[in-house]
């Protein structure tokens, strides 16, 4: 928030910016000027809740997280609060988000409690405007991550607050201030002042309106007011078009709702499966998912709370018979309460489609992708490719009809193309006496990972001698990844066999680039995750001879175990033989003094350019037997470099080794 930004000292580029803030901070204001109250009223009229009277708060919002190894924080933000009993409480912030919160009860860890504290409103203004005029504070900022009002409609709100409550001074500095403020060298027009605050609000409320989408405690009758508002109070903004466009689009949902509750079947499972495929696509408007990572996708099937039962759920177990109705609903531009996005703190979101939760569905029954999106954001909708989508998913439905399941499944599995992950799943699924010719044309048809190596655990399924012979072959014929996928495999019946073959590969395969010194390659991350002293040795064989980006991927898996993610195995899940292997490897890297340029390592918010292969071990040893090495892979050079010398040691007089010298301090 405004009042507990961190503080930077102010460059001398805006040095003149500075000299500006000064100038209007020691003029005496006993009335905000006329501009002032003009925008002080033009924005009381937007309908966002009276705060004159209010008393200005420090919440505790019991969002917590910690950096590193550092106590976990509590998550605080200033905010006027609008009622409060013994149970809760309703603010609204400076960037106008209004919350309710629940009171936490007596003895609840600072970091979790969630409560206010009373402020002054008088003296908050004048330490943020003193940290501004004593250059504490910079005019000049860049956004912060999730920020959706700016920094500079954020001290016109403030500024505002101060005015309805008697602090007209205080209110007049503020409002001068907030038109200093800017991003990076972006101007801003501040003899239209009013027009670049109405263009901030309404990005902001159209944000906000459009996640309201997926809370389906909010109606649609609801959701079209906040739209109407938009429209309303922000005639100039650039979100008035899309604002328009989803009025309408609500308008008619609503009309339709009301019209189908007096006939809504009651018996849905008792309906013709025609009629009751179409009453589940009219409920897809209600479809409801969750996006689980970002980048990525909005699941419709996935919305944290287990639901199996949804009316896109039910589509898919109905499965063929809705297909030539789910192909129709393809171009539906009917909303639908699952919103998707590029990243969260930036405004990239979408509200699905009954068309985009067609096309999902679709391609569950079909185990094809009639669209596939160009980018993170993207859904069918938003690049308006439902008139394709529809002729893929058609042509796909007419080959169907003509050769069945079967025969279609067999010529999918055998394209090796994106589709023939699933399409083999299903074939090996249903028909696994006919799976095994289909699914080895498709695996040998593709070098690309993505999709030779997930169908590799299918041959595992098919448990023939053919498919064993097929994951025998692999193993010297496959890629990185479908290599180590049929070792694992094969594992499962011989595993001295396996990993003798996979030791031989890996001497035998040439050195690659890897991108960065925690991604080694899947052959070499599988012998880190076998417990078998051999296997840990032939990764360290000759180690020094492969290029640095190597030695270090291969220090970092063997530190994890050969697991991904950077989650470390405990070495009490290992045999005493393969921890000796593994703590021998990462001491004798630990005379890698070599850098891996142009890389960095982030952990514990903390970072290393450029680290050496050494650091890397000496970071492994700590982790894996903290008791027994010290070494702070974060520490300044000389004393890594003492440290890097005293696990040595360690390790050599377990050995009956000589110990070496250690450097001399400067």
């Amino acid at each position: 928030m405004l009042t507990t930004m961190k503080l930077s000292k102010v460059p001398l580029n805006i040095f003149v910016a500075g000299l500006v803030v000064l100038a209007f901070y020691h003029l005496p204001a006993a009335e905000v000027s006329g501009e002032a109250r003009t925008n002080f009223e033009w924005f009381n009229s937007l309908g966002f809740p009276e705060v004159k009277g209010s008393s200005f708060v420090r919440i505790a919002t019991g969002s917590w997280g910690r950096m590193g190894n550092q106590p976990p924080q509590n998550q605080y933000l200033n905010a006027f609060l609008l009622a409060s009993n013994a149970t809760n409480f309703t603010s609204i912030s400076l960037d106008l988000s209004r919350r309710t919160l629940s009171h936490s009860t007596n003895g609840t860890p600072e970091y979790q409690r969630v409560g206010f504290d009373r402020l002054n409103l008088q003296s908050e203004a004048n330490k943020l405007l003193d940290a501004y005029a004593n250059g504490e504070i910079g005019t000049v900022t860049t956004p912060d991550l999730n920020e959706r009002i700016s920094k500079r409609v954020s001290m016109f709100v403030f500024a505002w607050g101060c005015w309805l409550n008697g602090l007209n001074t205080e209110a007049e500095k503020l409002y001068q201030l907030s038109k200093t403020l800017r991003y990076g060298i972006a101007k801003i027009d501040e003899e239209h002042f009013q027009l670049v605050l109405e263009q901030e609000i309404a990005y902001a409320m159209m944000w906000r309106a459009v996640i309201d989408f997926g809370d389906t405690s909010i109606s649609r009758p609801q959701l079209l007011r906040e739209f109407q508002g938009i429209v309303t109070n922000y005639p100039h903004s650039d979100q008035l078009g899309r604002a328009k466009e989803t009025i309408a689009v609500l308008e008619r949902m609503i009309a339709e709702d009301e019209t189908h509750a007096k006939n809504t079947p009651t018996n849905l499972d008792a309906l013709p499966v025609e009629r009751r495929v179409h009453e589940l696509i009219f409920r897809l408007r209600d479809q409801h998912g969750e996006q689980g990572g970002q980048p990525g996708w909005c699941d419709i099937f996935d919305d944290w709370h287990g639901m199996t039962n949804s009316a896109a759920h039910q589509l898919v177990r109905i499965g063929y018979p809705a297909v030539p109705q789910l192909i129709a609903a393809l171009e539906d531009k009917t909303f639908t309460r699952s919103v998707g996005y590029w990243r969260d703190f930036t405004f990239s979101h979408t509200v699905l489609t009954v068309g985009d939760c067609s096309a999902a569905i679709l391609q569950r029954i079909a185990g094809v992708a009639f669209y596939q999106s160009d980018c993170t954001s993207c859904y069918m909708s938003n690049e308006h490719k439902e008139a394709e989508t529809r002729k893929a998913a058609e042509a796909w439905w007419a080959n169907f009809q003509k050769k069945g399941e079967k025969l279609t499944l067999i010529e999918g599995t055998e394209a090796g193309d994106y589709n023939s992950v699933a399409q083999a799943q299903m074939l090996v699924n249903r028909y696994p006496e006919v799976a095994l010719p289909a699914l080895t044309k498709g695996t040998q048809a593709t070098t690309n990972a993505w999709i030779r190596t997930p169908p590799i655990e299918l041959f595992g399924k098919i448990n023939t001698p053919e498919a064993s012979a097929f994951l025998e072959e692999e193993l010297h014929v496959g890629i990185d990844s479908s290599r180590a996928a049929a070792a694992s495999i094969l594992m499962r019946t011989d595993k001295a066999k396996t990993v003798k073959t996979m030791i031989k590969e890996w001497e035998d395969s040439p050195d690659v680039v890897i991108r960065a010194s925690d991604d080694p390659p899947e052959i070499a991350r599988f012998l880190a995750g076998v417990d078998m002293p051999e296997a840990i040795g032939a990764l360290g064989k000759n180690l020094q001879e492969r290029p640095v980006t190597i030695r270090g991927a291969i220090v970092g898996t063997v530190g994890r175990g050969g697991s991904h993610y950077g989650e470390i195995i405990s070495i009490t899940n290992r045999s005493a033989a393969s921890c000796d292997a593994v703590e021998k490897l990462l001491v004798t890297s630990l005379q890698d003094i070599d850098e891996h340029i142009a890389e960095s390592i982030w952990r514990d918010g903390k970072h290393l350019d450029n680290p050496r292969v050494c650091d890397i071990a000496g970071y492994y040893l700590n982790q894996l037997w903290p008791k027994r090495y010290e070494f702070g892979q974060f520490a300044p050079l000389e004393i890594r470099e003492r440290q890097r010398i005293i696990c040595q040691n360690i390790w050599r007089l377990n050995h009956g080794q000589p110990a070496l010298p250690l450097p001399t301090s400067k």
